[in-house]
């Protein structure tokens, strides 16, 4: 049988009402204290004339934390990232995994979420995001000038077109067959100035603020989906309630809220801080449209269809009465605690862990101030009747006391004791240290670092290291993960057409309608690798490998350029910089790995490798050697040439040699012949005629 509305109703009252009492009274007065000991505000227990001064551990360690834990899930720009379950998934899973970190990080402020978040859960016990589709209606005026009667049709045609101006001119056109007798013919053009309307929207993330979040004590763990009940409890004006989609008949049967509700401890301590005179939702105000209503919505696993199985359900309520009602296949919500406690939907925030300890040290500064003035500035004993108390009483440096005989003023020395305080006060610092993990080592230079060891001070970052590791994973796992689970829900849901985004320094056209559900998510939060500085000696080292791998004849199987690709960004990461393709560019068309082989099939493959090898090394051996035979034949027929030259030319100089040397010989013989003539001539006697 169908469940009517009034028990509806009801059951949404019931666990409404069950979640207030647990978290206004338990979490909240918990809450509560955490906020007043995060502003130092005093304990009550002040005395006047007595040193109030108040450590200010929780805050310290808050604010010391929050830096640690918001670096780890902004220091990149894919925080999260989707990994495909098949090989044709691979693009799809990156360009999610792409889409998703610029919805959170660019369309919605995801450093202010990240940090809103972690310190709700690290101050106020737990930390809820929020997510849902916010549309919105985009209006635009354009104008148009001498549009013809086809185009000025088709503008009319258009039911998102609202015309605020128009004009019509009649205008002579040229001669035609259209023209009566073939005169011109009158053209009308319009001039128009219209009003554009279109739908948009986006996926808007919220930090639910802890007083008006409704976790069912009955739960047994964090996880959202399994919660037999969960939602949020705030208040909405009447004109919010309008824009929501509600009538005025709805809203008409409604109770405005009072005062007598979500008054919560935690609440009335931000509105103490905040010295506001009025509350904030105040429901008396002389504006109608300010009216104030209590509004949930939530979500109720209930067998409203009376099946006799429970859906999830979304319930909206304003007051006691149901507005909205829905099944739903997924809840918009995901909370964290910092220190988990099994089986239990609340654990445990980093502050109630240092508040006794900022107490105690609280106690303990005060009394070594009290007893450092009183060393300073002793009490007196003095003879009733021969001093002056006035001038007793007002204690200054160099100040007259009027007595009517000396001795009559005594100072009652009391010794400083405060120093036997310091150690325990160091004990409490160690001691806060070892609870939180939030080490005096990270928050600048310990004055006794100089007196520890290395490997000391090594352990101890790493013990302090695992603490906070632990918290992140937490945020992880409990609130990160399932807000993007979230995101792209909506995206698949609610994106009716491709959208067009910059990813990856390009613009390109994303259709997530056409993704998998079946995409696995891993956070990127640089857990359980150490350091920076560590992590980038890790990859160096492995920088090394993989240049090894890139020299093997297994490059190929092993490595393609969107792993050398992830190498570089991934490094470039780490040391600061969010955009590696300043560096190298993304590799387009990259083929998806492949599936890995059987083993004998590999087997095979790098025995037929090694034969090819083998008979390319034994050809290159016989190469070399023909090689090497022709080179000691060219040097030899280089050689004979050489001979057979240097042989003609030295005959060659030989001839000449002869020549000349004949030459010379008959030279001197003619002469010898000459000169013997003329000797024989001058010998010979003269006759005279």
């Amino acid at each position: 049988m169908k469940m009517t509305d009034d028990t509806l109703e009801g059951i949404v009252s019931s666990y409404i009402s069950e979640c207030r009492d647990y978290l206004e009274n338990e979490v909240g007065r918990k809450r509560s204290l955490a906020y007043d000991y995060y502003w130092g505000k005093p304990f009550g227990n002040e005395q006047e004339g007595r040193s109030q001064v108040i450590s200010q551990d929780v805050a310290q360690i808050i604010d010391s934390a929050v830096p640690a834990i918001v670096k780890t899930f902004v220091a990149t720009d894919r925080a999260v990232e989707f990994t495909p379950r098949n090989a044709e998934d691979v693009e799809g899973a990156e360009q999610a995994t792409d889409l998703c970190n610029y919805v959170f990080f660019s369309q919605n402020n995801g450093f202010q979420l990240v940090h809103d978040c972690v310190k709700d859960g690290l101050l106020q016990i737990t930390g809820m995001f929020r997510w849902y589709w916010d549309k919105e209606e985009q209006v635009s005026e354009e104008t148009y000038m001498g549009l013809d009667e086809g185009s000025w049709t088709m503008l009319l045609s258009d039911p998102n077109v609202e015309v605020i101006g128009h004009s019509a001119m009649p205008m002579q056109g040229p001669a035609g067959p259209d023209g009566p007798d073939g005169q011109a013919q009158v053209m009308v053009l319009h001039n128009a100035k219209v009003r554009k309307k279109k739908e948009a929207g986006k996926v808007k993330v919220c930090v639910v603020p802890p007083e008006e979040q409704l976790i069912s004590p009955s739960a047994r763990t964090m996880d959202v989906d399994e919660h037999r009940f969960i939602g949020i409890l705030t208040r909405k004006t009447k004109s919010e309630l309008l824009e929501m989609g509600y009538s005025e008949a709805d809203i008409a049967d409604c109770g405005p809220a009072d005062s007598s509700t979500l008054t919560s401890e935690e609440r009335q301590s931000r509105r103490d801080r905040l010295q506001s005179v009025t509350d904030l939702f105040d429901s008396n105000s002389a504006d109608p449209s300010q009216t104030v209503y209590d509004y949930a919505e939530t979500y109720v696993l209930v067998d409203f269809d009376g099946d006799g199985l429970a859906e999830r359900r979304r319930v909206c309520v304003c007051g006691t009465k149901v507005l909205h009602n829905e099944v739903v296949d997924h809840i918009p919500l995901a909370y964290w605690t910092p220190k988990i406690m099994p089986h239990e939907p609340i654990g445990m925030s980093m502050a109630e862990e240092v508040m006794d300890i900022q107490y105690t040290k609280s106690m303990l500064w005060r009394n070594s101030f009290d007893s450092l003035y009183l060393s300073v500035h002793p009490r007196m004993s003095v003879v009733e009747g021969q001093v002056n108390l006035d001038d007793v009483l007002t204690v200054r440096p160099g100040g007259i006391i009027r007595m009517n005989q000396p001795g009559m003023v005594t100072p009652v020395e009391i010794p400083f004791v405060g120093q036997q305080a310091f150690p325990m006060i160091e004990y409490l610092d160690a001691e806060g240290e070892a609870r939180t993990g939030v080490s005096r080592l990270f928050q600048g230079l310990d004055p006794n670092a100089i007196n520890k060891t290395a490997t000391g001070v090594n352990a101890l970052m790493n013990a302090a290291q695992a603490r906070i590791e632990l918290t992140s994973r937490s945020f992880a796992e409990c609130a990160f993960k399932p807000l993007f689970k979230g995101i792209i829900y909506l995206l698949q849901q609610s994106q009716m057409e491709p959208l067009a985004t910059r990813l990856r320094n390009k613009f390109v056209s994303v259709d997530p309608r056409v993704w998998s559900n079946e995409y696995d998510m891993a956070v990127n939060v640089g857990l359980g690798t150490g350091t920076k500085d560590q992590q980038l000696q890790h990859l160096m080292a492995l920088g090394m490998d993989l240049q090894a791998i890139g020299a093997s004849p297994f490059a190929q199987q092993l490595m393609d350029a969107k792993k050398v690709f992830n190498y570089v960004e991934k490094k470039a990461e780490l040391m600061g910089f969010k955009d590696a393709s300043i560096f190298v560019n993304y590799p387009e068309g990259t083929q998806p790995p492949q599936p890995p082989k059987p083993p004998e099939v590999q087997v095979a493959e790098i025995e037929a490798q090694t034969s090819m090898q083998k008979g390319q090394m034994e050809m290159q051996g016989k190469q070399g050697e023909l090689q090497a035979k022709g080179q000691q034949d060219a040097q030899r027929m280089q050689m004979e040439a050489a001979f057979k030259e240097r042989e003609l030319q030295q005959t060659a100089a030989l001839e000449r040699y002869k020549a000349d040397l004949k030459a010379q010989t008959e030279i001197q013989i003619a002469t010898i012949r000459a000169q013997v003539d003329a000797q024989r001539d001058f010998n010979r006697p003269v006759v005279n005629g």
